[in-house]
């Protein structure tokens, strides 16, 4: 411990670790020669209550560390800021027996993924991962990621084909959440969204690397923070939209099937749910296990769309949001010329009058001809450091 004189001369202690503060009374007593009894005298505390306080047994209010000061010359500040800190080191070792009995709810998370990601580090200690984790989720007990996440689920209107695990799709949409959390936008604004379409369908024609980056900074202007967030196991969601605030929206997309046409279909699909459905549904758009990935579903029709036509109001908002991705990318007047176009030449022409991407448009004819090979290398990939990239929390160690 290192002594330090405060302006008024007063003695301030600044302990190099939790230090008790009855152990640093103890030690003063013994310098200034003073019993226990002598010091009850001198502050109008029991003899009783100074013994508590030096065996650890008793804190040390603000009122007893002015007295304390004004009996020993110990700044107030020194005796609060160590009680302050011991009491907090205390409850963290009680807490390190909590967190040890939760290890099993930590495993549910597939802890290899989360430690990919960068937000565990599973090379610490499991007490510490849980910990971790909780920070991650902002909760303090797996009751309160209980009591938090589990009504998050329920709000969200889902695939009624499809039952996804629950863990790994609140990983995904926490750090979709949290990304979204760092984008400034501007108060939402349907017209103006609707206006910027064409903008967006020219963004497609971009590298996917530049497009990416464009089209956070496109959407934010009209009121919708732009996300990614590379697929987990167990999750299959390839799009999230839901409400930050109500004046900004918030759409989430995964590298799910890693091809441009894919990413653009789903984009279009989420910006379907904002500007035809009520702002009090969310959605998250997964497909099953069997689905086929690799491909966007273009119509209602499309066999890969992932939802049942149940004929409930799910199914009807998912049929109308694929519909108005599917018109939105390619307006239906390019239909014929896509069905008949037989050479990559073509493809790029259409391209060129749709004002889109020749990937989005080899997409398109792969779909309408049930030919998932030719014109293939149209299709980029998708540039996995931006979905990969960990969202801004605080890292192991850090």
């Amino acid at each position: 411990m290192s002594p330090a004189a405060s302006t008024e001369g007063l003695i301030e202690v600044r302990p190099d670790y939790a230090t008790p503060p009855g152990k640093l009374l103890d030690a003063v007593l013994e310098r200034l020669g003073l019993t226990q009894a002598e010091l009850a005298e001198r502050t109008g505390l029991s003899a009783k209550h100074i013994n508590q306080i030096i065996k650890h047994g008793a804190s040390v209010s603000p009122a007893t560390a002015l007295s304390l000061e004004l009996a020993t010359g110990v700044a107030t500040e020194t005796w609060t800021r160590m009680e302050a800190d011991y009491r907090a080191l205390s409850a963290r070792a009680d807490r390190r027996v909590d967190l040890g009995q939760w290890t099993s709810w930590l495993n549910t998370f597939r802890p290899k993924e989360l430690r990919d990601r960068h937000l565990i580090d599973t090379d610490s200690s499991p007490e510490d991962q849980v910990e971790q984790l909780l920070r991650f989720f902002g909760v303090s007990t797996p009751s309160s990621w209980d009591r938090v996440w589990q009504p998050s689920l329920t709000r969200f209107r889902r695939s009624p084909s499809f039952v996804p695990e629950q863990p790994a799709t609140t990983v995904w949409l926490r750090i979709g959440q949290l990304k979204a959390a760092t984008i400034r936008t501007r108060p939402y604004d349907p017209k103006a969204l609707m206006a910027s379409i064409g903008a967006m369908r020219e963004l497609t024609r971009r590298e996917p690397a530049n497009a990416l980056v464009a089209l956070p900074e496109l959407c934010s202007e009209v009121g919708v923070a732009v996300v990614f967030a590379s697929e987990i196991q167990g999750c299959r969601a390839s799009g999230a939209t839901w409400w930050a605030t109500p004046d900004k929206a918030v759409i989430l997309l995964s590298d799910r099937g890693k091809r441009e046409d894919r990413l653009w279909f789903s984009y279009f699909h989420e910006l379907g749910h904002l500007l035809k459905h009520a702002k009090r549904d969310t959605f998250l758009d997964q497909t099953k296990p069997d689905d086929d990935d690799e491909f966007p579903p273009w119509d209602e029709a499309a066999p890969t769309s992932g939802f049942i036509d149940d004929d409930s109001r799910d199914s009807a908002l998912e049929r109308e949001a694929d519909e108005f991705a599917a018109e939105a990318l390619i307006p239906a007047s390019f239909r014929g010329r896509i069905a008949g176009a037989r050479t990559k030449l073509e493809i790029e022409s259409i391209a060129d009058d749709a004002g889109v991407s020749p990937g989005v448009v080899a997409g398109r004819w792969q779909f309408e001809h049930g030919n998932f090979t030719k014109f293939n290398d149209l299709r980029r990939k998708l540039p996995a450091e931006i979905f990969g990239a960990p969202p801004p929390v605080v890292r192991p160690n850090s």
